[in-house]
């Protein structure tokens, strides 16, 4: 099911005035603790109906737990391809079939952090119905030029007791309970993923990350050139990345793929990757480490960032 677009002409300017007429109600929506958010009269509380499970693979790591009842089961489910404080966040089930594209739509987890807005990619999960895809969620504040820890803070994951999503009048709850002990196990699998790579784990529990050159530049045009590719037309993906980054800066080895793609020709990203410039991770005395990149983001025909098409500029970072 590919995500539904405004174009141009009429439907773009009755979208923007109908975005500024909903402005001061989606505002107020935000302004609320994920706890605040379910004293909503009409609040679905999914309950758990399994514990946690964690899948474990040479390439990445998956955390999912189900919700719901047999009859009508929901589906939470958070994945990485490298460890670190982001992660893919998708959830799945009948109640989102009310969920409408083009509304302001809005996320919280951490008890002590308003609800946030965001922009899903929808689809659907064999079993489960609608679902929406949700890449780059991450529970802490992260920086570009800040030390970072190859691992989903602790701290701010137990923080989160519960995963609340609104729009409009409608919330959803999925009564976690807290996701502590489950992120973990999460950061666990992920950590090992660098044994696989030869890459030092003790070095990654604080160093500065890699950096792609330009990187907001370079993404972008891949993205615009998503988006013009043939049978991309309306289409849309979230694009994960992961390269292995030498002490120089080199690409050592580089892996992408498309998820939760509803169609179209796929551009090759590491073969474009392979001809840009990384500065490489230091460690926190400012030696040359060997690490690794990872991105995921979310390709859409129609977005700012990855197409032109509203006047956004892609040849500067």
């Amino acid at each position: 099911m590919s995500r539904i677009q405004v174009g141009s002409g009429l439907w773009a300017i009755v979208a923007a005035f109908a975005a500024l007429l909903s402005a001061p109600t989606a505002a107020k929506e935000m302004d609320q603790l994920p706890h605040d958010a379910v004293k909503k009269s009409d609040a679905i509380k999914l309950q758990p109906s399994s514990g946690w499970n964690i899948e474990v693979a040479k390439d990445r790591c998956i955390l999912s737990r189900t919700f719901g009842s047999e009859s009508n089961p929901h589906l939470l489910y958070i994945e990485q391809i490298a460890p670190g404080p982001h992660f893919d966040m998708t959830v799945a089930g009948s109640t989102f079939e009310d969920f409408r594209l083009g509304r302001w739509t809005y996320l919280g987890m951490r008890s002590d952090r308003n609800l946030s807005s965001i922009d899903p990619l929808i689809g659907a999960i064999n079993g489960f119905g609608k679902s929406m895809v949700m890449p780059n969620i991450a529970l802490e504040d992260t920086g570009r030029d800040s030390a970072s820890s190859a691992q989903i803070d602790p701290e701010a994951a137990a923080m989160v007791e519960r995963v609340v999503f609104r729009q409009a009048g409608l919330v959803v709850s999925f009564e976690t309970g807290s996701i502590g002990p489950a992120m973990e196990a999460l950061n666990t699998c992920a950590r090992d993923l660098l044994y696989y790579w030869q890459i030092e784990t003790e070095t990654h529990a604080s160093y500065y990350p890699p950096k792609l050159h330009k990187e907001r530049t370079t993404l972008a045009k891949l993205s615009h050139r998503f988006a013009k590719s043939a049978g991309r037309k309306g289409h849309s993906a979230v694009l994960r990345i992961r390269a292995v980054i030498d002490a120089a800066g080199d690409i050592e080895s580089c892996y992408h793929e498309y998820a939760a793609s509803s169609g179209g020709d796929e551009i090759d990203v590491c073969k474009e990757l392979s001809a840009e410039t990384f500065t490489p991770a230091t460690d926190l005395e400012g030696n040359a480490i060997r690490s690794f990149y990872s991105r995921s983001i979310a390709l859409d025909p129609y977005s700012p960032f990855a197409a032109d098409a509203h006047g956004g500029r892609i040849d500067a970072d």
